[in-house]
C-alpha cells in the first residue's frame, strides 16, 4: 500500500514538472515572470556562496565558482541576462577584495568572461586591464583606453594606466593620461539603482534654484551647460521673474574628487548690484567636505548628486539676476610634479 502511494506522489510529481516545463517552453509571459522572481534569488545564493571563500582570500576558488556561474548564465542568454546583474556584483565583491598581482591573476578568465558578456561594462575593463599589466601590456592598455571611451572622466582606468607607466619609468606616458584626465570632462556610466539630476556624470552642468524667504523653496530650475575647469568663472542665473530670495541652492552631479571653489555672489536688483564674499554666505551641504579659506568656500566632493546650499543674513527684494563666481577643479591623482614636463 505505502509502495503504491509513492510511486503515486512521484508520478504526480514528475507529471506536474513535465506539464510546468512545457508550459514555460511555450508561455512567454509566464515564463518570463517566473525567471523575473526565481533569478534575482539565485544570485543573491550565489553572492553569498562565495563570501567564504573570499573572507578566506582564497581566489582560485571563486574564480571557479563565477567561471560556473557565467556558463550556468549562457543557458538563458549567449550575452546579457538577468544573472549579468549578479555575476557583476559578485565579481565586484571580489576585485575590490583583491590586492596582489597573484589575486588578480587568478580572476583573469573571470573578466575575460564578463567583457563578452558586456564589452562596455567599465569596471571589467578595468580589471582586466590590472590583470593582464604583467604579461600582456599591450592588450592591458587596449582594454584601459577603451574604458577610458566608455567614461572619459571616470578616474579608475587612469590610475591604472598610470601605474603600469610609472613601473616602467615611462615619464611621457604618466604624462600623457594625468594630462588627459585632468581635462576630461565628458560623462560616464550611471549607478543601475538611480539617475542624477543630469542623466549623466560630467563636468559641464550645473542648476541652481533660488531659496525664498520663509524656508520655501522655487521648484524651478536653471540649468547652465559650459563649464569651465580650474579657472574662476562667472555663472548667471535669471528668475523667470523677479523674485524675493535669501540664497541659493547649487546642483550638480560630479565624479568623485572634485573641488567646487565658490568665490562671490553677485545679486541684481532694482536697488542696484550687491557684491557677497563667499566667507560672508552660510554653506551647507549634502555629503561634500568643506574647506573655508579667506579666498573662498572649497568644497570638495564624493561623487553623485549634491546640493550646495547657500545663505545670506537679509532677504533680497526683487532679484532680477544672479552672478555666482566659481571655481571648478579637479583634483590630482599623482603629485604635480609627475604630472608635467620638467
Amino acid at each position: 500500500m505505502i509502495k503504491k502511494i509513492i510511486k503515486y506522489i512521484s508520478v504526480v510529481f514528475f507529471v506536474g514538472i513535465f506539464i510546468s516545463l512545457i508550459y514555460l517552453s511555450i508561455n512567454y509571459e509566464f515564463r518570463r515572470a517566473t525567471l523575473t522572481k526565481v533569478i534575482p534569488a539565485y544570485n543573491l545564493y550565489k553572492l553569498m556562496s562565495i563570501r567564504q571563500n573570499v573572507r578566506d582570500r582564497n581566489f582560485p576558488v571563486v574564480a571557479d565558482k563565477i567561471i560556473k556561474y557565467i556558463e550556468f548564465s549562457k543557458k538563458f542568454s549567449s550575452t546579457k541576462s538577468q544573472m549579468l546583474i549578479g555575476i557583476f556584483d559578485a565579481v565586484s565583491l571580489v576585485s575590490k577584495q583583491a590586492i596582489s598581482q597573484e589575486e588578480f591573476n587568478s580572476l583573469e578568465e573571470v573578466y575575460f568572461e564578463l567583457v563578452k558578456l558586456d564589452p562596455n561594462l567599465y569596471e571589467a575593463r578595468v580589471w582586466l586591464a590590472r590583470a593582464l599589466s604583467d604579461n600582456d601590456i599591450d592588450m592591458s592598455m587596449v582594454n584601459i583606453n577603451k574604458a577610458i571611451e566608455i567614461s572619459p572622466s571616470r578616474n579608475e582606468a587612469y590610475r591604472e594606466a598610470i601605474r603600469i607607466f610609472q613601473k616602467q619609468k615611462n615619464q611621457q606616458q604618466v604624462i600623457k593620461y594625468c594630462s588627459k584626465y585632468m581635462s576630461s570632462q565628458l560623462g560616464g556610466q550611471l549607478p543601475r539603482n538611480y539617475r542624477n539630476f543630469f542623466w549623466g556624470n560630467e563636468l559641464r552642468k550645473i542648476a541652481v534654484n533660488f531659496s525664498l524667504d520663509g524656508n520655501r523653496t522655487d521648484l524651478k530650475f536653471y540649468t547652465h551647460t559650459g563649464v569651465e575647469l580650474n579657472r574662476d568663472s562667472k555663472y548667471e542665473f535669471i528668475p523667470e521673474s523677479p523674485i524675493d530670495v535669501d540664497g541659493i541652492n547649487l546642483y550638480f552631479s560630479f565624479l568623485p574628487g572634485i573641488k567646487v571653489g565658490i568665490k562671490e555672489l553677485q545679486v541684481f536688483s532694482s536697488d542696484g548690484i550687491k557684491k557677497i564674499p563667499a566667507k560672508n554666505l552660510f554653506a551647507s551641504s549634502e555629503s561634500s567636505y568643506l574647506i573655508s579659506s579667506q579666498s573662498g568656500l572649497n568644497f570638495i566632493t564624493n561623487g553623485g548628486n549634491e546640493v550646495i546650499r547657500l545663505n545670506y543674513d537679509e532677504v533680497f527684494k526683487s532679484i532680477e539676476k544672479i552672478i555666482i563666481t566659481i571655481n571648478i577643479e579637479k583634483l590630482a591623482i599623482i603629485n604635480d610634479n609627475f604630472c608635467k614636463e620638467n
